[in-house]
């Protein structure tokens, strides 16, 4: 179904009619979810879809500028934003947004948010999803094997299929078990590792981006998976944001993976959270407290404009109409990997 709407929206792209299409979409708000943007993936990014090239970048904001009205964060909030209005998001605050898109965006004159990860911000400690690709990549048999008898696993199981259900299934403490394992197993010195690496943005680095229209939001203390954590460990990881020395600080949290319960929502809002990002559907009507991303990596303009504009669009549809969750979740535990 995605894979023919992508094809459908492009297929308008081309043909030039994209532009009457957003103008009948134009009263509803877009918002755009960016991970890295590094020129080549390294190990702790390579096959996760979290990268952006700054060339694939420069296109997309090209094709912003000519279509749409990049507006800031708190217009959402405000409710004071213009027709064919975007938000552009960055999770994970990584070094390579400020290296690498931070001076694209200061030259078109785009605000941004940012939502960072407050144990990275020292640069002592990794995302998990990366650290863990990294142990897969570097060390594939080892991570392999340990992984799978953490998960209760099949040995064999692949690595690809192995992160999908850290991700998606495994609880914050099976995360911080096995990563402890692989770094002894395997002889590293995971705070070096992070170190070394620097993938994260530092406080000198927001207060630089805070003087050009940036702004930053909460995404959890350690990345976790909200939907897997239990009452201490979800207040735990979404009140971190409150002992942060960064300024432009947003009152706004995205989830880590989209992934949430219906008690991770209600203890985010009582934190004082006035924005909450999802990631897929169309804000049709805008909710704040469940604001609708568009996930974006290496798309062309033509297949970003299809994401914005046909795929996700149709798709929240047809799962209204279906009778589902208007963002297609099922269950207690909301949201996609």
């Amino acid at each position: 179904m995605s894979l023919l709407l992508r094809w459908l929206g492009v297929a308008i792209y081309r043909l030039g009619l994209h532009r009457p299409l957003i103008w009948l979409n134009r009263r509803t708000p877009r918002v755009l979810a960016y991970h890295a943007c590094d020129e080549i993936e390294s190990e702790f990014t390579a096959g996760l879809n979290i990268n952006t090239p700054p060339t694939t970048l420069a296109a997309q904001l090209d094709f912003l500028a000519s279509c749409y009205r990049v507006v800031p964060l708190d217009a959402l909030e405000r409710g004071n934003y213009p027709e064919r209005a975007v938000v552009i998001t960055f999770d994970d605050g990584f070094r390579s947004v400020r290296e690498n898109a931070f001076p694209q965006l200061v030259a078109r004159r785009f605000p941004a948010t940012v939502y960072v990860v407050a144990a990275t911000m020292a640069n002592d400690h990794l995302v998990w999803v990366n650290e863990l690709n990294w142990f897969f990549r570097r060390h594939e048999s080892r991570a392999n094997r340990l992984a799978s008898a953490q998960f209760g696993l099949p040995n064999g199981t692949s690595a690809a299929a192995l992160m999908r259900f850290a991700q998606a299934d495994a609880s914050p403490e099976q995360i911080e078990t096995l990563l402890q394992r692989l770094g002894e197993a395997c002889g590293v010195d995971r705070h070096e590792l992070a170190r070394a690496a620097r993938m994260h943005l530092t406080r000198d680095d927001t207060a630089d981006m805070a003087q050009h229209r940036i702004t930053f939001g909460n995404h959890t203390a350690t990345h976790a998976n909200l939907a897997r954590c239990s009452e201490d460990r979800l207040r735990q990881e979404l009140a971190a944001a409150s002992g942060l020395d960064v300024p432009a600080l947003q009152p706004s949290l995205a989830y880590p993976f989209g992934r949430f319960t219906d008690r991770t929502r209600s203890v985010a809002l009582a934190l004082g959270h006035k924005t909450i990002m999802h990631i897929g559907g169309a804000n049709r009507p805008l909710d704040v407290s469940r604001v609708a991303r568009t996930p974006v990596s290496t798309e062309s303009p033509a297949e970003l404009f299809a994401q914005m504009e046909v795929v996700q669009p149709i798709k929240q549809l047809l799962t209204r109409v279906l009778g589902r969750h208007p963002y297609g979740y099922t269950g207690d535990i909301h949201g996609d990997v």
